[in-house]
């Protein structure tokens, strides 16, 4: 994993925690529609997450984080 991703990896797990700030979590979720790399990196660690918590395991579609980042553009930003 490069220095970039692994940095990306960083801010993806404080995404997956609900503490990265909405306007990194929108720059993430454009960043995970163009780099494989990271989306492979947040593939395993959802795996990982589920596994921790035995729950079931479902992979998303490649069209996922598009259609976060789209619903995320589509929310006004709180003042």
């Amino acid at each position: 994993m490069s220095q970039a991703t692994h940095d990306f990896a960083e801010q993806l797990s404080a995404f997956m925690d609900g503490e990265l700030p909405d306007a990194e979590a929108r720059f993430l979720l454009r960043r995970l529609e163009h780099d494989a790399e990271l989306r492979a990196a947040w593939t395993r660690m959802q795996l990982a997450s589920q596994c921790m918590r035995s729950q079931a395991w479902r992979p998303v579609d490649e069209g996922f984080a598009g259609r976060v980042a789209a619903g995320i553009t589509q929310v006004p930003a709180a003042s």
